[in-house]
């Protein structure tokens, strides 16, 4: 197996950095919860949603979560990878692939140079966005989507939970992550930003002011500088699609709202769902069309209601009236706001390896 990765060091990335059980439970059932565990994450016990107007609604988050680093998890899966005999290439951009006699041909940039690569399977987990050649195809206009910024801080103290304040236009989260640093990781309008994601550090400030929570946290705190990253368009809307001309897996799929601590989780599972499919195909127990079929299926089974409820909750939170009813329930009935939080969650893979 070849893993084409576009960067040439597996560094920071913007994301809230957090790790479900349903996501240890993926990363045990593929062989990977050791390698993740070995490096350390944090441990996180519960959640705490504050509204713009200052309603809170906390609950205990189940069976634990953990808060870990993109560049420390994506190691420990690339680690894993080589070590069960894949091949690893970094710094190479694919930039197109066309499907031929039975295979494909990719066409990328390594070094400055174009390379051709044929293989018989192809998967593609190009993430939220990409170029016009490649999936995601459907993507929003860049003055249409939402902005993404994520910073790790040190010397900041903080229970070992999850804090998410919304704002207009938007939310900020802090969570402790491995090594006694907190990552912190909005998403916000353009109109909210008002053009600061071309100063992503003066708008983190700016929001401290505005927001007390976020502003006590980070009070003494020293920002990594190495870790300020902003991203854009973010496309939280996009239609679903699993098989847009290859196997789509993670963000290149659908992209999961941030707010619902899924995405990482959401991203092993679908790998989960298409890696026995490849593998029945590549063995000759599937055609290419049985594998889509399969693969289509099942993932629409997984996520279809998850992914509409957490697209509603999107919506209604993000606006004063709904934050402060959702939230004010939950303040006052823990119980429903950890059922709601519970409903956010793909259904569990039960399937057969593959499908005849």
């Amino acid at each position: 197996m070849l893993v084409l990765e576009q960067r040439a060091n597996l560094g920071h990335k913007v994301c809230g950095e957090f790790i479900s059980w349903e996501a240890q439970s993926t990363l045990q059932r593929l062989g990977l919860l050791a390698g993740v565990h070995a490096a350390r994450p944090a441990s996180l016990a519960r959640a705490v949603l504050t509204s713009r107007s200052g309603v809170a609604a906390g609950f205990d988050l189940a069976r634990g979560s953990w808060g870990l680093s993109r560049k420390s998890l994506d190691t420990a899966i690339a680690d894993a990878a080589q070590a069960a005999g894949a091949e690893l290439s970094m710094g190479v951009r694919v930039q197109r692939f066309d499907q031929v006699n039975g295979g494909y041909t990719i066409e990328a940039r390594s070094n400055g140079r174009i390379i051709e690569i044929r293989c018989r399977a192809l998967i593609a987990a190009c993430g939220r966005s990409s170029s016009s050649e490649l999936p995601p195809r459907s993507q929003a206009a860049p003055e249409s989507g939402l902005v993404g910024i994520k910073r790790h801080y040190k010397n900041v103290s903080m229970p070992p939970q999850v804090e998410l304040y919304f704002f207009e236009g938007g939310y900020i989260g802090l969570a402790p992550i491995e090594g006694g640093i907190v990552n912190l990781c909005l998403l916000a309008s353009r109109k909210a930003l008002e053009g600061a994601e071309k100063d992503p550090a003066g708008l983190i400030e700016a929001l401290a002011g505005r927001i007390p929570g976020i502003g006590n946290r980070l009070a003494g705190g020293e920002p990594i500088e190495a870790s300020l990253l902003a991203a854009a368009p973010v496309d939280l809307w996009r239609k679903a699609d699993p098989w847009d001309s290859v196997a789509c897996v993670g963000d290149a799929a659908a992209m999961i709202p941030p707010l619902a601590g899924d995405g990482i989780a959401a991203a092993l599972r679908s790998v989960e769902l298409c890696a026995p499919l490849a593998h029945a195909y590549l063995s000759g127990d599937l055609t290419l069309e049985r594998w889509r079929q399969a693969y289509r299926s099942r993932w629409h089974a997984s996520f279809d209601r998850p992914l509409a409820l957490t697209r509603r909750l999107e919506t209604w939170l993000g606006s004063a009236v709904g934050s402060n009813l959702l939230l004010g329930v939950g303040s006052i009935l823990p119980p429903v706001a950890r059922r709601l939080a519970g409903m956010t969650r793909s259904r569990a893979n039960s399937a057969p390896p593959f499908m005849t």
